[in-house]
């Protein structure tokens, strides 16, 4: 990951530094598709960017070997919940199955791209068990809720205590009825074949719609929860400092707010730790971010971070390897009238 803990303050923008996802090479095993490290093509550039809105990044590879190479190009992206349901996953166009808009294109053409789909229950892969019970992996999709009502009961009660669904009772407009919620998360990998030339570069760009975590109203710097779990977790995982904190402590609270602080959350990730699977350290690595608004308050963690815009951040650096994975929280502040 980026160096930890450095935070910039730049008058009311306030970061700690990047979120990003990045193309391995891979191979389909029994299990499904497996990641691994190239010792023969380098990832000469990488320019990304990102906001809550969409998701670019243009990669420039060179196969250094004196053969052509031929190999699967995969891209992880974040986990998809819906395990907490005080919490809102916005997911850009979820009722179709490439619900992230997800485009590629090599050399400035376009390629077809295919989804691996699995399932976990916290640590736990439960793709097969779904797929034997006929429920779809996506649990957001209303046809795997869907699914779910029409199971048996003697396997709706082995999936409530497997604790796969969470059952809940209400009136859906036509009378209290049993749902079962779906309480488990989806990971997709979208992944293609590809050839690299002998001795040559070869570009590769990806363009997608991110899905952003939200909440309306955020728990960071509410005087009744100073020393919260929650806020404890969220300000060692966005690196929140005191000068992020005292902003949100000292922002005007509209009178009809009871709880909280005045600023909804988006929180976005993206998986950057499969950037060090080729030959070599990224040689040229180009990060933007965009934090929506000039207002908004914009935190993650790592360095070398400058202000390009009163809305953009970038960072550059040579000769980079990646170690982990990045997680940006923004926080949008409330209007002054309901």
């Amino acid at each position: 990951m980026l160096a930890r803990c450095f935070n910039l303050v730049l008058g009311a923008f306030f970061i700690a530094a990047p979120a990003v996802a990045n193309d391995s090479t891979a191979e389909l095993g029994t299990g499904g598709l497996v990641l691994l490290k190239s010792s023969d093509i380098e990832m000469k550039a990488e320019d990304l960017f990102i906001s809550a809105k969409e998701v670019k990044v243009h990669y420039v590879f060179r196969n250094d070997s004196p053969n052509d190479i031929s190999t699967v190009i995969a891209f992880p992206m974040p986990r998809i919940s819906t395990n907490d349901p005080g919490e809102i996953q916005e997911i850009p166009n979820e009722n179709s199955d490439n619900f992230l808009d997800f485009s590629t294109s090599v050399n400035g053409r376009p390629v077809s791209v295919r989804a691996e789909l699995r399932a976990y229950e916290g640590n736990r892969e439960i793709t097969g068990i779904l797929k034997a019970a006929g429920i779809p992996l996506a649990p957001h999709r209303r046809k795997t809720e869907d699914a779910l009502g029409r199971l048996n009961a003697t396997k709706q009660r082995e999936f409530i205590r497997n604790k796969l669904v969470e059952r809940q009772d209400f009136d859906g407009g036509s009378g209290m009825s049993r749902h079962l919620l779906p309480r488990w998360s989806l990971v997709t990998t979208y992944y293609f074949d590809q050839v690299f030339p002998a001795g040559k570069e070869t570009a590769i760009d990806h363009r997608y719609r991110p899905s952003v975590g939200s909440s309306n109203v955020t728990s960071i710097g509410d005087p009744k929860e100073p020393s919260s779990s929650l806020v404890k977790e969220k300000q060692e995982e966005y690196c929140i400092d005191d000068a992020v904190l005292n902003a949100v402590k000292t922002a005007p609270k509209p009178s009809y707010m009871e709880y909280g602080s005045p600023f909804e959350e988006q929180r976005i990730s993206y998986i950057l730790h499969t950037g060090a699977n080729w030959a070599r350290p990224i040689a040229d690595f180009h990060l933007v971010i965009d934090k929506g608004a000039p207002d908004n308050l914009m935190s993650f963690c790592g360095d070398s971070v400058t202000k390009s815009t009163s809305e953009l951040v970038e960072i550059r650096k040579s000769d980079f390897t990646p170690t982990g994975d990045i997680n940006i929280l923004i926080l949008k502040p409330f209007p002054k009238t309901p």
